[in-house]
């Protein structure tokens, strides 16, 4: 609405700082009435960014910060920008007032002093967890996953645990459709509304191509799946919202029409279903899906034939390996092809089909693992796991039972590199990964014997990496105690560390104190000391202490698995 009202003895004022605004926010220090933080939009209703005002006299007068405030950035996908963009809450400290929270298409973000004359904001979003993502390839070679987000462009990962620290050029927000050449990993294709890149070293670095033809959002892309010996480049077939695809046999410097292809029959970029797809096993094969109809290329994607009519079919994808098959998502049902889609059958008993994607087989000579998002023969909507080409079915995750929600999952990518790990993209949540409930077969990272931590199976993300030392598994204490539901307290004079862990049941209030100081094995915990094997140590300003003994003395259970280089906490 537009203006900024306060009501006071019956009496409603419009205090905004500016007339005929339209004002989205607005928080109330709970100590201290007359200090209001607002926001408003620059522009008319539904543009994104916002000026952000400050009242300590209950709105007689205001500040804005926009012009005044300093950057600073934990993730480098938003150097370009992003602050004060979609503001979705806006949070005062109680206990400090000048300590502001908001969150927004920046996701998360603070500052320490809204009242210095530059407050600095930082954000502490470390990965894509608040992206929208458009795309996603998992090789088998090279980095694990690749993303393709809306505005943030998304990036590369060698490891999946860590945030992105390699985003995709350029920097345009439209978002990307990508694929690989299966027998050449190495070889990727980007291709977006008035851009398109590849790069030969694994998307370490991007050349655009030539001539780029598409000027609308692009709807798919396929890759063939070896390198032309006569170009030195595989196929390239790019579709354009609402055009004949186009393709490339000589890494993007000319393009043709494909001949006999329809126009693809979708235009909105916010379309995650994929249309094309390259055959894993011969490279001259190519298909194209539309809504209705099944095309196959012979020769590289010259040339589309029709194979196979449906009543109304949504998207596809091949397996790989050496029973590799085209799947098809089809009037309802999941259908299979195994002579390139002049014939189909029924797999699995499913009543919608979302998405299906394939990961690394579950051992030697098996088929690829199948992962698909949709409906059960019972209606019930998860995440379903085959490693037998269909023939049995197991649910990894449902919308009913799961303790963590997948919001808003659309795209599914297997991971080609780990069996069992499946990555599930999201429409404003990024990107999550599952992996098999045992925990057996966790990522395996491509850094000699780094350590990593599981707490109630989640991955702990340090910023001191754990380290081995005298044959004990140190890791950063606050880290490990702030997971384990402790407060921690960090005296300087004494280089003392004390946690605090409060457990409440029916019974009243159970409290753990836990002490230790840097360069002591000593250790107290509720008063009584003990010693440990090792001293806690500082590395980069963390103090590292040996895991097992301090999360057993706060209640936890740990194991350590040698071979995964692995500590799984449980508490």
């Amino acid at each position: 609405a537009e203006g900024l009202y306060k009501l006071k003895d019956g009496k409603w004022t419009n205090i905004a700082p500016q007339e005929g605004a339209t004002f989205t926010q607005a928080t109330i220090d709970k100590n201290n009435s007359d200090y209001i933080i607002t926001t408003w939009f620059k522009g008319p209703v539904g543009s994104y960014g916002q000026y952000v005002y400050y009242t300590l006299d209950g709105g007689q007068n205001w500040r804005m910060i926009n012009d005044d405030f300093i950057r600073n950035h934990y993730v480098p996908r938003l150097e370009w920008g992003g602050f004060f963009c979609n503001i979705t809450e806006i949070a005062i400290d109680p206990y400090n007032p000048a300590r502001v929270f908001m969150t927004g298409w920046s996701n998360f973000y603070m500052t320490e002093d809204i009242f210095a004359d530059k407050p600095i904001f930082t954000n502490y979003t470390r990965g894509v967890e608040h992206g929208c993502i458009a795309s996603m390839i998992s090789m088998p070679t090279g980095a694990r996953l690749m993303v393709g987000a809306y505005d943030y462009l998304g990036g590369r990962f060698t490891d999946v645990t860590q945030y992105m620290n390699e985003m995709l050029p350029p920097k345009e927000a439209n978002p990307s459709r990508m694929d690989f050449c299966e027998n050449d990993p190495n070889f990727i294709v980007r291709a977006a509304k008035g851009y398109g890149l590849y790069s030969t070293d694994n998307g370490i670095n991007w050349k655009y191509f030539e001539n780029y033809p598409a000027k609308k959002d692009v709807m798919a892309v396929a890759v063939s799946s070896d390198i032309n010996p006569e170009t030195g480049f595989p196929s390239i077939v790019i579709a354009a919202g609402g055009s004949v695809p186009q393709v490339s046999l000589d890494g993007g410097k000319t393009w043709t029409a494909c001949q006999g292809a329809e126009k693809i029959d979708i235009s909105s970029k916010w379309t995650r279903l994929k249309r094309m797809a390259a055959d894993k096993t011969d490279p001259k094969v190519i298909y194209y899906l539309t809504n209705k109809a099944l095309y196959r290329s012979n020769d590289f994607g010259a040339t589309f034939e029709k194979t196979q009519d449906f009543e109304v079919a949504s998207m596809l994808e091949t397996s790989f390996g050496s029973e590799a098959a085209l799947y098809v998502s089809a009037n309802g049902k999941l259908l299979c092809s195994e002579d390139k889609g002049e014939s189909f059958t029924e797999v699995g008993s499913f009543t919608a089909v979302e998405d299906v994607t394939f990961g690394k087989e579950v051992s030697a000579g098996a088929p690829a693992t199948i992962y698909v998002l949709g409906n059960n023969s019972n209606g019930v909507r998860g995440i379903y796991r085959s490693t037998d080409n269909g023939k049995n079915w197991l649910q990894i995750y449902n919308d009913i039972t799961a303790k963590e929600k997948l919001s808003i999952v659309n795209i599914l990518e297997g991971d080609r590199q780990n069996f069992g790990v499946v990555y599930a993209g999201s429409g404003g949540r990024g990107v999550k990964y599952g992996v098999p409930a045992d925990g057996e077969n966790i990522f395996y990272t491509n850094k000699d014997n780094e350590i990593k931590v599981m707490i109630n199976n989640q991955l702990c993300i340090f910023d001191v990496e754990p380290q081995l030392i005298n044959d004990r598994t140190m890791v950063p204490m606050r880290k490990i105690f702030e997971n384990v539901g402790a407060t921690v307290h960090w005296d300087e004079d004494t280089q003392t560390v004390t946690a605090i862990r409060k457990v409440s049941d029916e019974y009243g209030v159970e409290e753990t104190t836990v002490q230790l100081t840097i360069g002591s094995n000593k250790i107290k915990i509720n008063d009584i000391e003990k010693e440990m094997d090792v001293e806690a140590v500082e590395i980069n300003g963390r103090t590292l202490v040996p895991v097992r003994f301090v999360t057993e003395a706060l209640g936890a259970k740990v194991e350590w698995s040698e071979g995964q280089q692995l500590v799984k906490i449980c508490i």
